[in-house]
C-alpha cells in the first residue's frame, strides 16, 4: 500500500472567498473588489482547475495552492487528508521520498513518530541534495539513519525522471 498526500494544496482546490462580489468570472471579482480577500480556512476538493470549477454556488473558491517555503507552518490542504497522512505514517516502514528537501518542519513533525525505517530511497536532483535531505530527515528522527554500508545507496545520485527510466522505482515498489 503506499499514500499520495499533497500537502502543499493542489490546482483543483479551493478556499471559498468570504468576501468576493457574487460575480462568475474571477476577473470581474478582482477588478471590483475594494477590501483584501478574506478566504475561509477549509480547503474543498473542486470538480476541476478550470474557471468554471471554481464557482460553487454563489462562491468563488481561490486556488489552494502554496509554495512549500522553509519556516512555513501549515499545510494546504482538506484536514482528513493531513490526518490520513500522520496516522499512516505512524505505521509506515518503506520511504520514497521524492524532490524532498526536508526543510519544512511541519512536514517533518509528521515523521517523528515513525518507529521503524526498512526501506528508505531518497531522489533529488543530485546525489548532494539527496544526501543533505537524509542528514536533515536523521535529526528529525535517528530511525532514518540507514546503516553505513546502506548510506550511499539509500541517496538517489539521479532526478526522478532517470529514477523512473531506468527502472529504480519499479524496483523500489516490487521489493
Amino acid at each position: 500500500k503506499w499514500r499520495l498526500i499533497k500537502l502543499h494544496g493542489s490546482v483543483n482546490w479551493g478556499r471559498r472567498m468570504v468576501n468576493a462580489p457574487n460575480m462568475k468570472n474571477s476577473g470581474d471579482i478582482f477588478n471590483y473588489m475594494t477590501d483584501e480577500p478574506v478566504f475561509d480556512s477549509d480547503v474543498r476538493v473542486l470538480g476541476g482547475w478550470e474557471e468554471s470549477s471554481r464557482f460553487i454556488g454563489d462562491f468563488f473558491y481561490y486556488p489552494a495552492i502554496t509554495v512549500p517555503l522553509e519556516g512555513k507552518d501549515e499545510f494546504v490542504c482538506p484536514r482528513e487528508h493531513s490526518d490520513h497522512a500522520e496516522g499512516f505514517l505512524q505505521d509506515c516502514t518503506d520511504f520514497l521520498v521524492i524532490g524532498f528537501s526536508a526543510l519544512d518542519g511541519h512536514v517533518l513533525k509528521l515523521l517523528e513518530p515513525v518507529s521503524w525505517v526498512e526501506k528508505l530511497t531518497i531522489v533529488t536532483q543530485d546525489r548532494h541534495s539527496s544526501i543533505e535531505t537524509l542528514e536533515r530527515l536523521i535529526r528529525a528522527n535517528k530511525h532514518f539513519d540507514p546503516s553505513p554500508a546502506d548510506r550511499e545507496s539509500v541517496a538517489s545520485d539521479v532526478g526522478f525522471a532517470k529514477f523512473i527510466d531506468d527502472g529504480r522505482l519499479v524496483a523500489f515498489l516490487g521489493t
